[in-house]
């Protein structure tokens, strides 16, 4: 996602007014992506496309500090990488959802594997890339089941497994096509799956940022499921709907809940962090 001429090409790169060049010693990138494209072919590898633009202070933040990392570099040569500005270059809209930075990875044929939506520290950049070698295996065998499924309420369990490898790939536009039917029939998914369905939907909802509409999924599910095993994951995702609509007392409680059911595991330390920043933000509100 040159006052000799090497001086004026870094000032250029920095302030986002030239698209990334191939280096010596930094990652090697592509001069547009037909040509990254051609390479995967060649080579075998799949193709990095990093979009940015030059207004994207993020964009900048992730060329100046995370590109230049050794591990990120390393990690890019199993890579075709590129990077594009999609308001001086088309992209296809498969690939750009608008917002900035974003990196997609590509098979050869321009098919998504994944996406890492917007800045990362090295490390954290470092490990996504690393992921996305692992989620081709995913798509292909998504791409298989998908095949076996006519539609998703004729096959509601088989419809659910596809919908969380679409998440674990960072589909959510794929979550929300396979999940929209089998939530709007719920009666004629089998009971055991329900939960599955609630959660996987309003969790998708979230990340396209559609949060009014995963509050109508998630509460609706608490209130009736509030003891399920997927509860508290439901629970922390209502959060996040709840917060980005400036509900910041309902966001707490659901987050101190989260805390208080195990505050040493990954969501509970999130979940007590997150219940910091809620009110620190009260604080400034309400001093």
């Amino acid at each position: 996602m040159k006052q000799t001429i090497a001086v004026v090409t870094v000032a250029a790169l920095l302030s986002g007014l030239l698209p990334l060049a191939a280096g010596a010693e930094g990652i090697q990138w592509h001069k547009g992506l037909p040509e990254a494209l051609q390479a995967s072919r060649d080579s075998g590898k799949l193709v990095m496309l990093n979009l940015h633009t030059e207004w994207c202070g993020w964009c900048k933040k992730l060329e100046q500090d995370t590109f230049p990392a050794e591990a990120v570099i390393e990690a890019s040569q199993a890579f075709e990488c590129v990077s594009v500005d999609p308001e001086k270059t088309e992209v296809d809209a498969r690939y750009n959802d608008g917002s900035f930075p974003r990196t997609v990875f590509l098979t050869a044929e321009g098919e998504v594997v994944t996406a890492i939506g917007g800045y990362l520290p090295p490390a954290e950049f470092a490990a996504e890339m690393a992921k996305a070698k692992d989620a081709l295996a995913k798509l292909r065998e998504v791409q298989e089941l998908e095949k076996q499924v006519e539609a998703p309420e004729k096959n509601p369990e088989l419809a659910v497994r596809i919908a969380v490898l679409y998440g674990e790939l960072d589909q959510y536009k794929k979550v929300l096509e396979w999940l929209k039917p089998l939530h709007e029939n719920l009666d004629g998914v089998p009971e055991a799956q329900r939960a599955d369905v609630a959660v996987e939907y309003g969790s998708a909802l979230v990340a396209e940022m559609q949060f009014p509409e995963a509050e109508a999924v998630l509460k609706p599910f608490l209130e009736a499921s509030g003891d399920h095993a997927r509860a508290r994951e439901a629970r922390f995702v209502l959060g996040y709907a709840y917060a980005n609509q400036d509900k910041l007392q309902e966001a707490r409680e659901c987050w101190a809940k989260v805390a208080e059911a195990d505050a040493e595991d990954d969501l509970g330390r999130m979940a007590t962090d997150l219940v910091g920043r809620v009110d620190a933000a009260l604080k400034e509100t309400n001093p």
